[in-house]
């Protein structure tokens, strides 16, 4: 490939990064559908859906939804195009609403999870650039590693809470 100009030290991080992200997506239906991981049940993914029901890019102070931070506005676009997928599919608001509350929706969930995915491979990438530029690039590939297979960082980047957009 063009793209890496045959950059051994690149290769290395390309392999690191899509390694991170085989990890990643192999559990993304993990506990699926609708049995959640702790703490994603009221998650930015719901509070979206709320500012969708309502109408409102506001979330209300004092909601129990209202702890989800910027969460909620970067699974809104998520949210919303699969609610206008929906809509057409079914033909009407009420229809999608049904699907939401009385059948699996847990394809929402994952779209949290699939955001908390792609914010630990930025993650790993900046982590690298920083640990390259103190510890040169060997150690940085292998500082590198070690946090894609740390469990605590795996595990808090495979679910779609709201804290796990903050370790990026």
């Amino acid at each position: 490939m063009t793209i890496f100009k045959n950059n051994k030290v690149q290769w290395i991080l390309f392999l690191i990064l899509f390694f991170s992200l085989i990890i990643r997506l192999l559990n993304i239906n993990y506990n699926l559908p609708m049995i959640l991981v702790a703490d994603e049940a009221p998650s930015g993914v719901y509070a979206a859906l709320n500012m969708l029901a309502n109408k409102t890019l506001i979330i209300p102070a004092g909601s129990y939804l209202s702890y989800t931070g910027l969460s909620a506005y970067i699974y809104l676009p998520w949210i919303a195009i699969w609610t206008i997928i929906h809509w057409i599919q079914l033909g009407s608001l009420e229809a999608v609403q049904h699907l939401v509350i009385f059948n699996n929706a847990s394809d929402l969930i994952v779209f949290g999870r699939i955001t908390s995915v792609l914010a630990s491979l930025v993650t790993l990438y900046f982590f690298y650039k920083i640990a390259k530029k103190y510890l040169g690039e060997k150690w940085a590939l292998l500082a590198t590693f070690v946090l894609s297979i740390n469990s605590i960082f795996l595990i808090e980047t495979s679910f779609g809470r709201p804290r796990s957009l903050s370790v990026m």
